[in-house]
């Protein structure tokens, strides 16, 4: 009697705790805490670790993963959808390959957006948010977004980069070669390439590119009507175009 008393709550325990969907989300609807410095972009998809009620750690991958700009940062679920809820100074990783090899940028979707107002048409609204460029270099920060209706990465060949959407980061050195993010066959201004699909870890410590499409130098880039998130004019985003992932150009 007492070992099936023990193996029924045993039983009742996995049942009432929440497990993981294929994408690594809770499978339960409810709030859930998000370790920082854990999520990343890399060009395809989002990474991120949250926390059951145990405190035991779980990754999650998803491409269909909203952002919302929010007071603390957590994970919502709801339906099997996941919304992050992240501080305006809470960074995303971005992941970028240069001639001197993988490396990991800052990427804040809400600081330039909090200092514009309604630069997203108020970004405590949850969308899909997206970098205002896949070129970056090493050291550097990126600030702002672009707003999509749909998980779905922009086509940068026709995005016009805004002017403070990459700058040197605090601390790092002026003048780094500069690299691309998202790509798995990322080329810099030095005309290398490379692909990798290493991943990122918790802490920002994060190495290899991610699983988009191949991304463009920073030679220059399309202009597309519309703004991305962050505009100084104050005006409303534009949603990416319908396309598919960014084309690189050598």
């Amino acid at each position: 009697m007492k070992r099936y008393s023990v193996c029924l709550l045993a039983l009742l325990v996995l049942l009432l705790a929440p497990g993981c969907g294929s994408n690594g989300l809770p499978d339960k609807d409810g709030v859930y805490p998000v370790q920082s410095h854990s999520v990343t972009w890399d060009g395809d998809q989002y990474r991120f670790f949250w926390a059951d009620s145990s405190g035991a750690l779980h990754e999650a991958r998803s491409k269909d993963v909203k952002l919302v700009q929010d007071d603390r940062s957590f994970l919502q679920v709801q339906a099997h959808k996941g919304v992050l809820h992240l501080l305006s100074s809470e960074p995303v990783i971005v992941l970028g390959q240069d001639s001197r090899g993988q490396f990991s940028d800052s990427w804040f979707p809400f600081l330039v957006g909090a200092t514009v107002g309604s630069a997203l048409g108020g970004s405590r609204v949850p969308s899909y948010y997206y970098p205002p460029t896949n070129v970056y270099g090493r050291g550097d920060q990126i600030d702002g977004s672009i707003a999509s209706s749909s998980p779905k990465a922009p086509d940068y060949s026709t995005v016009k980069t805004p002017p403070y959407a990459v700058h040197p980061a605090a601390g790092s050195v002026a003048g780094q070669n500069s690299g691309t993010g998202g790509g798995n066959a990322a080329t810099n201004k030095l005309g290398g390439s490379g692909s990798s699909s290493g991943s990122g870890s918790v802490g920002g410590q994060a190495g290899g590119t991610g699983g988009g499409s191949a991304a463009g130098s920073k030679a220059g880039s399309s202009s597309q009507s519309g703004a991305s998130s962050g505009s100084r004019s104050g005006g409303g985003s534009s949603a990416p175009s319908s396309g598919g992932g960014s084309r690189g150009r050598r």
